[in-house]
């Protein structure tokens, strides 16, 4: 919970400007541990007293920081107190003064306009993703605003012309009034770079021109190019809306057929450039040819935090026909339905296959290992297209060794068959230097897309030993 005492004022200032919207301090609530609090809704307040007492507007990032506002018409000092809410017991909240907090400040005389406004908003200090609705928060104190319009225009990378850059780029528009003296301005991007927006009241350009930067987006298989530099293949990152996309992080599957199957890996450079590396022992080295080398994206929930699991096909008829039930089961692969419907309505004589991609957390020889409630079940692990682990009649448990390499994503396809009584199944891992364990959602994939011209050919030439590129 919120604990006044150690929460923090930031950016606080010594002297502000009388006749305008003034940002009065930056808050961070924090914990009695001392930790941010990473949601909003804790209410801080700021005070502004002598002569007079004036609240202050506090717009909540969401993210345990806030901004309080004041509009303040009179010349002299002001002594500044920022409160947040602790808990007393466990009923019982009050107010406390926050670390560094009361302070005293001059507010001085200004150049005063007819308007007076001031735009808050994350948007100005983290900036906006392409293709995300973003807005900011204009605060304004005006005594007649008949219109209102807000106009963004791209001033880096220069090459963009400016015709191109203004709204024909962006969808802009402000709202009515949702609070007296406040409008929201909501606007999407698609151009990643610098944009200046400027404000213009009753047809009347306002102050200067306010930076945005609007990163780039994901990284999308459509969009993005791979090249062929001398038999190496190299990945550029782009974002659905063609900016090029600065940092890593995303999963790319490589899979080459032809006289085998070989599994590379996709080296990750953090700045949008992948290198694709594979071994060609699997490839027969000594047969010569053309192979088809197939690159994916797999789908991330968000970058950074991998898979999340696998795609599942549920069959009444064995695994053939078309599957009654699809869909995307989020977790590691373990069940125990017991003697519930493993589907709705069905109990007995169910199929489901798994399918999905897996990755390795390092590079070495790891187990398998298949467990079933019922040793009168049927299960089996596909890695890349091979059997590696199953179970016998009569017996819970089967497993198998399989050679994993880190980075890399492997096919994985896991089929379980259920007959009568009561049903479970669970997929373990372990290696020299990881204990058993079910296979974490993070490290299962459930759908993938080729990359834009995915297959390429991949010319192998004879050697007298294996090689690698």
């Amino acid at each position: 919970m919120a604990d006044g005492a150690a929460s923090h004022v930031v950016r606080r200032q010594a002297r502000y400007q009388v006749a305008n919207w003034s940002p009065i301090c930056l808050l961070e609530i924090r914990d009695s541990c001392g930790n941010l609090r990473a949601r909003g809704g804790d209410h801080p307040s700021v005070l502004l007293n002598g002569p007079g007492s004036i609240p202050s507007r506090v717009t909540d990032f969401t993210n345990g920081t806030y901004e309080a506002l004041a509009y303040v018409n009179e010349v002299g000092n002001k002594i500044i107190t920022a409160h947040a809410w602790s808990r007393l017991g466990i009923t019982t909240n009050f107010a406390e003064s926050m670390i560094d907090s009361p302070w005293t400040a001059d507010f001085v005389h200004t150049a005063v306009s007819k308007h007076s406004t001031l735009l808050v908003g994350t948007a100005l200090v983290a900036g906006v993703t392409a293709g995300t609705p973003a807005h900011l928060l204009l605060n304004e104190h005006a005594g007649d605003i008949k219109y209102i319009s807000v106009n963004l225009k791209l001033v880096q990378p220069q090459s963009i012309s400016s015709v191109r850059a203004w709204a024909t780029k962006s969808s802009v528009r402000a709202t009515h009034n949702f609070r007296r003296g406040r409008r929201m301005v909501r606007f999407i991007l698609y151009t990643a770079g610098i944009y200046q927006l400027r404000v213009f009241l009753n047809g009347s350009i306002l102050g200067a021109p306010v930076e945005v930067r609007c990163h780039s987006g994901r990284m999308s298989a459509s969009w993005s190019g791979v090249r062929d530099e001398l038999s190496r293949y190299i990945i550029k990152a782009r974002d659905e809306f063609g900016n090029d996309v600065k940092t890593g992080g995303e999963a790319v599957r490589v899979r080459i057929h032809g006289s085998g199957l070989a599994t590379g890996i996709a080296h990750d450079s953090d700045d949008g450039t992948y290198f694709i590396r594979h071994s060609a022992f699997d490839l027969n080295p000594y047969r010569s040819g053309s192979h088809l080398m197939h690159i994916d994206l797999a789908h991330k929930p968000s970058i950074g935090r991998g898979g999340g699991g696998l795609m599942a096909q549920y069959f009444t008829d064995g695994l053939n026909g078309i599957p009654s039930v699809v869909r995307e089961e989020r977790g590691p692969l373990v069940f125990d339905w017991g003697l519930e419907d493993i589907a709705v309505g069905v109990a007995d004589y169910m199929s489901i296959r798994w399918t999905g991609l897996l990755e390795s957390p390092e590079s070495a020889q790891f187990r398998l290992e298949l467990g079933l409630l019922d040793p009168n079940d049927a299960a089996r692990i596909f890695i890349d297209e091979t059997v590696v682990a199953e179970t016998i009649p009569g017996q819970h448990r089967g497993s198998g060794i399989v050679y994993l390499v880190r980075g890399a994503l492997h096919s994985i396809i896991v089929e379980f068959h259920k007959s009568t009584g009561p049903a479970g199944i669970s997929v373990e891992w372990s290696s020299p230097e990881m204990a058993q364990q079910p296979i974490a959602s993070f490290s299962l994939y459930s759908r993938w897309q080729p990359m834009r011209g995915s297959p390429f050919t991949y010319e192998l030439q004879p050697s007298l030993n294996s090689s690698s590129s």
